[in-house]
Formats: structure tokens, sequence, C-alpha cells
């Protein structure tokens, strides 16, 4: 039994260089595992992870508590590792996880646990909003979650295009289940044989082929032809430089020209453990240079003009430290938005950018 005097903390809400002002026990509390006036380190974080196995959860006095949940505490990154728990991304990405390993362990994936978890994302994307879905998306991939969070990222940005588009509730789902699956098919090729970023060798390149292939031929009778066309078709593009087929314009069907634009996004945002993250705005700057040419032009001015709606008036952190505003993003230079600090309104340019945006409560 928990003692009344200890309140139960998840693990991962604990950062490297907390100062523990009080003791640190077991899930249940019957095991010191850290005493008060320690720092928790990475090596001490990884260790209990490592200790307490499936439980992930530590316990402590209620100042300590207080302290650990006070978000004038809590790191920025922090703060956006907490609300994957809370508004629910974390168990979608456990529930892609199993889909993932059933898609390795039997060369297939079925349409009920897929289903599923795209029923979950609807509430998820109401009840959580568009800032902390995306702040979620640019959070740093743990090694060997990498595939898992992508096609979990893209099943939310499709739903997010869903949306957008105003599209009835079964054609929504099923554009979520293609942004789900649209890469089940590197699960067939062995190891981290290519990148999703950068140029590919030619050898990489036949692989990427193949995982277009691999997908429509793992997805069983009872997903729709739609779904199964649009996973395959999700890396043509607009101008016909895309594969696997060349195809061009409108030849690429819907709901494969919608996910062209939320894997690219998600791939430029993609961040791996102890890398930055990219500026959103450059990403959106790098988002509309493809308009037209690769990516289908009405359908990424749709996505862009949301994430600028969005982000209009929220407090971004600059490269400088110093906090703002921002209270105009230029339609064709989506890079450089226009940022208040204080009674000063000013332009950001290549040396003073916005280097992230800050959650609100």
């Amino acid at each position: 039994m928990i003692s009344d005097e200890l309140c139960r903390v998840p693990i991962e809400y604990l950062w490297v260089g907390l100062e523990l002002q009080e003791d640190i026990y077991n899930y249940n509390g019957e095991v010191l595992l850290v005493p008060k006036g320690k720092v928790i380190t990475e090596p001490r974080l990884a260790s209990l992870f490592k200790f307490e196995g499936g439980n992930k959860y530590i316990t402590t006095p209620r100042a300590m508590y207080d302290l650990i949940m006070d978000k004038n505490n809590i790191p920025e990154d922090m703060r956006k590792l907490m609300l994957q728990t809370q508004k629910g991304y974390e168990a979608l990405n456990h529930g892609v996880d199993e889909i993932m390993a059933e898609a390795k362990k039997y060369g297939k994936v079925s349409s009920e646990p897929v289903a599923k978890s795209v029923a979950k994302i609807p509430a998820l994307l109401e009840g959580a909003g568009m800032q902390i879905i995306f702040s979620c998306i640019d959070l740093p991939r743990p090694m060997g979650e990498e595939l898992q969070r992508h096609c979990l990222n893209v099943a939310l940005l499709n739903g997010l295009m869903a949306e957008c588009l105003d599209l009835p509730d079964q054609e929504a789902r099923d554009l979520i289940t293609v942004g789900m699956l649209h890469d089940i098919g590197k699960t067939k090729i062995p190891g981290d044989k290519y990148s999703n970023r950068g140029v590919l060798s030619k050898r990489e390149e036949e692989m990427a082929r193949i995982h277009c292939l691999y997908t429509a031929e793992m997805l069983t009778e009872d997903f729709d032809t739609e779904v199964k066309m649009a996973a395959y078709y999700h890396h043509e593009r607009i101008d016909g430089s895309g594969y696997p087929e060349g195809l061009k314009g409108d030849k690429i069907p819907l709901y494969a020209r919608i996910t062209a634009i939320s894997d690219t996004y998600d791939n430029l945002m993609y961040v791996r453990t102890g890398e930055k993250p990219k500026p959103l705005f450059d990403v959106m700057a790098e988002l509309a240079a493809m308009e037209g040419k690769e990516l289908d032009e009405e359908l990424t001015m749709l996505f862009l003009n949301d994430i600028k709606s969005q982000y209009l008036g929220k407090t971004v952190r600059m490269s400088d430290g110093v906090t703002g505003n921002v209270v105009y993003i230029p339609p064709n230079d989506l890079g450089r938005p226009v940022v208040k600090i204080g009674t000063v309104i000013k332009q950001t340019d290549e040396e003073w950018k916005c280097r992230e945006v800050l959650l609100e409560d």
C-alpha cells in the first residue's frame, strides 16, 4: 500500500537536473530509490526506469510532488512529454506499436486493431487541440520508435486535414487509416536500411520503392481499396518525380496526395533523441516551397493556412532567449514571422529566429 503521505508520479515526469527536496521511493512506497539532496541525472533516470520495470511510477512526499507538477518548474520539453501522457498520445503510440509488432510477426495487418486505434484519434484531436498535437509530433523520438511514431503522427496530421476538408466520418477514418499504415511495409525491410531524411543512395532508393509495394501486399482484404491505393501511392509527386509509378497531378488519389503532405511535414520535423528540433516556421517555409511541384498546391496551402491560424498570437522563444508573440506570418515568407517583444515589433531573419513555440495553459 502507498502511504497516505506519498503521492505517485510517472517516472517520465522527472527531468535531468531536477534537485530532490524529498526522498523518492518505488511505486508502492516500500523501497527508497533516491534520497533527497540528490540531482536527477541521465544514468539515474535510466536506472529508475530499469528498476521499476513495467510499473514506471515512483512515489514521493506531497511537497516534492507539488514541485514536480508545478508548470513553472518544468522544462518546456518535459511539459510536452507530460502532455503526451495526459492527452492520450502515448496510449495511442502503444496501440500503433502493437500493430507494428503484428506486421513484423505475421507479415500482414488486419483491420480490427487498426480500427480500434483510428477510432480514438478524432477524440484526441478534439480534446487536445492543434498546438498540443504539433507539440507531440515535434518531440524527439526514442531509438526503436521512429517508425511507429511517424505512422501515428501522419495519422494525426491526416485527421487534421480531414477536419479542414470537412470530410464525412467514414472518409475521415479512411484517411486516418492511410496515415497509420502508409509505411507499414518498412517492417519487412531488415534493420534500418535507409533513412527518412537526406539524399538516398541507389540501393536505399530501391528499398524505398519496395516498401510501398510491401505495404499494399500486407493490408488484408478487409481494408477498402481506396486505403490500399493511397498507401501504395503516397510517394507519388504532382510533377511526376515520385514513385512507384511516376503519376502526375490528379491521377494521384486524393488520400495519397494528402498523406504526402503529412508524411513530408513529419519527416521535416523528425528529431532523434539528443538533437535539436528544427524551427516550426522553417519547416513551413520548406513545405511551401514544394507547393505545385512535389505537393498538391491547393491542399498544401490549406494545410499551411490552418497552421498559420493556430500560431498567430502564440508565445515563442527566440534564438537569443527572449520571448515574444507572433503578430503576423507573411504568406509569401512563412519562415520569417513578425514578432512583438514588449513594444518592439520586428520581423525575424536568418540570425534572429523563433526557436520554439511555447505551450499555453
